[in-house]
């Protein structure tokens, strides 16, 4: 009894250990998912091959723009909360906290200004009969930009099938 039970367990954990090796390495690629996302909505606006054109342009100034900036913001942040390690709470140091806290608030500013005139550009690109296509897209864009979309970080099927 004692030695099919060892045997049994023996496999279920060789199981269990090769399911969770082979998710690691098969698990989603995230560029991947960003251009399916970028992909869904170039569909979903039925963009022409010109308006395709311009938008995977203006998709990857954007991207460039964006991680310049979340690799400032990134620095600054760790800049902002390593003086906890040395700090002993003088002038000089509640200056330097607030100079890079108003750094840290101004790369978020630039963010969401970048963002805003990439959807303007967005929007500029469509024409009459794709406006309303537009709307239904930025009511699933939105959700993205204010960090209440799905905790994957990815737009789901789901949401993306309300677009009509």
């Amino acid at each position: 009894m004692n030695t099919k039970f060892y045997k049994f367990g023996f496999f279920a954990l060789l199981v269990i250990n090769l399911t969770v090796v082979i998710l690691f390495i098969i698990k989603p690629d995230r560029s991947r998912s960003e251009n399916g996302f970028k992909e869904k909505i170039a569909e979903q606006l039925d963009l022409t091959e010109d308006q395709l054109a311009a938008f995977e342009d203006m998709v990857g100034k954007h991207r460039t723009a964006i991680r310049a900036l979340n690799d400032q913001e990134r620095k600054l942040t760790e800049s902002y909360f390593s003086q906890l390690k040395s700090s002993s709470e003088g002038t000089e140091d509640a200056d330097k906290q607030d100079m890079i806290f108003q750094e840290i608030r101004e790369v978020k500013s630039k963010k969401l200004q970048i963002t805003y005139l990439h959807l303007k550009g967005m929007k500029s690109l469509c024409d009459e009969g794709q406006m309303e296509k537009f709307d239904q897209v930025l009511d699933k864009i939105i959700p993205r930009l204010t960090g209440t979309h799905d905790r994957t970080g990815r737009m789901g099927k789901r949401k993306m099938d309300g677009i009509k």
